[in-house]
């Protein structure tokens, strides 16, 4: 039952009672209640004695009231943030790796006790905890409310947003705990990102406006309350809100892989199908429902190819060569097809499949809309099958998941990053933006994407825009040719390896093999 992981979780109850019982406990909220009242009391302390400069109930008293309310709320909230954002990664960052410290992980193994159940149970138990830390500052955050300036809906989004915050932080230090065999390499890393966090958090309406004027939408996809879905007024915060909870349901999802065997693959390939495809699908209600965006919605669809893209050539074709290990099923009901590599097969097949739904989405978004889907996947989609390609040979190469992991990542860096960059830049940022751009894009496929932008916004403007795009027009198209053909000579060495590898297997298996012998009748083996 899937109730059964929440109400039949031995380590969610084991860290409920040893949290709740202690004596940190009680002293950790008088401390974080006591730290909230003393801000409170301060600020009221320091602007109550001007109220005695404004007359009883004027205009300008009342504005005072709201300052008031308003200083008190802000100085909460950045009590809240540090404490909470900084609390959850800090606790959850510690569960595997203490397991693994106090040599009881083995055990676990052993045990009938599922890795979903484990993780499942550490991260409800941070985030119940987190929860009842919220809830004690509501009577001290209603104070706020005396006095104006700040709203109910306000204290509702602050404690959604640091909720959120909390819950993709806590996934995030579960699954550097997974990954790592130290506490304090855990809690070091997610110690630097909860403050990159808290950061990012205080200056989040900034950062939300940035994002949305880039896509050119900031008067027409934010800040309106409400957005049409398919005829209903979804508030915006529900979509504000899906991105974290994807990101934290992915990160326990590759903890729950990881917690027993760090060097598992961190997504098989149904979990991958599911996540890209719950992304891009995801993308074609939204934009349904709004057809007038449709350059935005090119751009959004693009910016989430690139990275599903980019993790599936490098997690999907990055895996061990052992008997028994990721044998797809196609190959032992088609033979024929066993020579060929079971991960880059999938990735053309995801990449297929993206294309064909991408294709009928934009096709019934125009003709305009379609002939740039279809030029942009003609120089964005090669550059991946060859990071496919290049990390399966690497997995061919070296035995180490970690070693491929960043010799692939290293490789994708230096190529389409740091060596454009140090090549163009020392020509100056103007030779970069109208000539050179068109070169490192062309290379490039994380170029590519402003790249078309680029082009777009510049004929737009200019009036220049036809109704079918001559390829010849975009970055890349050239690039894309050589892509595929450095690709399938990479694969021609990939698949002498696969058969050699094969060969060797089934020799083997042969010099194992003892032929057997009849004795009475019966059959019997020797030796």
């Amino acid at each position: 039952m899937l109730l059964d992981i929440i109400t039949d979780n031995p380590i969610l109850t084991r860290e409920m009672r040893r949290r709740m019982r202690g004596k940190a406990m009680i002293y950790s909220l008088i401390a974080y209640v006591g730290a909230l009242c003393i801000v409170t009391l301060a600020i009221l302390l320091v602007q109550a004695a001007g109220l005695w400069r404004f007359e009883s109930r004027s205009a300008e008293m009342i504005k005072y009231t709201k300052s008031i309310g308003e200083n008190i709320f802000n100085g909460m909230e950045i009590i809240q943030g540090i404490l909470v954002l900084i609390l959850a990664p800090a606790i959850t960052a510690s569960l595997i790796t203490a397991e693994r410290e106090r040599q009881t992980a083995d055990f676990l193994r052993v045990t009938t006790l599922p890795p979903s159940h484990y993780i499942v149970g550490s991260f409800l138990s941070t985030t119940l905890y987190v929860m009842l830390l919220l809830g004690c500052a509501l009577p001290i955050v209603s104070v706020t409310l005396l006095f104006g300036g700040r709203s109910l809906s306000d204290v509702y989004l602050t404690f959604g947003a640091l909720l959120l915050g909390s819950i993709l932080l806590s996934s995030l230090g579960i699954y550097t705990s997974s990954i790592n065999q130290r506490t304090r390499t855990a809690q070091g890393v997610m110690l630097a990102v909860a403050i990159l966090f808290v950061v990012l958090f205080f200056f989040r309406q900034r950062i939300i406006w940035g994002i949305y004027s880039m896509f050119g939408a900031s008067s027409t996809l934010f800040g309106q309350g409400a957005l049409p879905v398919f005829g209903y007024m979804i508030p915006d915060w529900f979509f504000a809100s899906l991105p974290p909870l994807f990101i934290s349901l992915v990160t326990l999802v590759i903890a729950a892989r990881k917690v027993y065997d760090f060097d598992n693959r961190p997504l098989n390939y149904s979990q991958y199908t599911l996540m890209s495809m719950t992304l891009l699908l995801t993308v074609v209600g939204v934009f349904w429902a709004l057809p007038k965006m449709t350059t935005q919605a090119l751009y959004t669809w693009w910016s989430l190819s690139l990275l599903i893209y980019f993790a599936g050539a490098i997690i999907l074709n990055i895996h061990q060569v052992e008997v028994g290990t990721d044998n797809w099923k196609i190959h032992q009901r088609v033979p024929a097809l066993a020579v060929l590599d079971d991960g880059i097969l999938y990735f053309i097949a995801l990449i297929v499949c993206t294309s064909g739904l991408g294709w009928w989405f934009f096709s019934t978004r125009g003709a305009l809309a379609l002939t740039q889907f279809k030029a942009m996947a003609f120089s964005l989609i090669p550059p991946f099958i060859f990071l496919a390609v290049f990390s399966r040979a690497l997995s061919l190469k070296f035995y180490q998941r970690s070693v491929c992991f960043r010799i692939a990542f290293g490789a994708a860096a230096s190529l389409w990053i740091v060596a454009l960059l140090a090549i163009v830049l020392p020509m100056g940022l103007d030779t970069l933006v109208h000539t050179s751009l068109h070169l490192i894009a062309g290379i490039s496929p994380f170029y590519a994407l402003p790249m078309y932008a680029y082009v777009d916004i510049g004929k737009s403007s200019a009036g220049l825009l036809p109704p079918a795009i001559n390829l010849a027009d975009y970055p890349g198209q050239l690039a894309s040719l050589f892509y595929l053909a450095a690709a399938a000579l990479l694969y021609v060495w990939v698949a002498r390896k696969n058969h050699v590898w094969k060969q060797e297997l089934d020799a083997i298996e042969a010099a194992a093999y003892i032929p057997p012998e009849f004795e009475n009748g019966e059959l019997v083996r020797r030796g």
